[in-house]
């Protein structure tokens, strides 16, 4: 009876952190540029200024930068996010 308390206290620190681990990769997908963005640069090339439509509906003048290997439309404002550093 005493191994079972530490094994049934055990699954829920289990299933909370593969739910943070599906909510960090679900975070890294929201990343990605909206599609209008990839769309704006299509025929264009790097650093040319371009502008597009939002999926909100607001329009933003961009540059096309290359993102892995894509021309995506990155607005002028926008700052990248910042990356945590491991510790290690």
């Amino acid at each position: 009876m005493k191994k079972i308390i530490p094994i049934i206290t055990l699954i829920p620190l289990l299933l909370c952190a593969s739910s943070q681990l599906l909510a960090q990769e679900k975070n890294r997908e929201m990343r990605k540029p909206p599609q209008e963005a990839f769309t704006a640069c299509e025929d264009k090339t790097e650093e040319e200024v371009v502008t597009f439509t939002t999926p909100n509906g607001d329009e933003m003048e961009a540059k096309c930068m290359l993102l892995n290997d894509e021309l995506v439309a990155v607005p002028k404002d926008h700052t990248p996010p910042q990356r945590s550093r491991s510790r290690g």
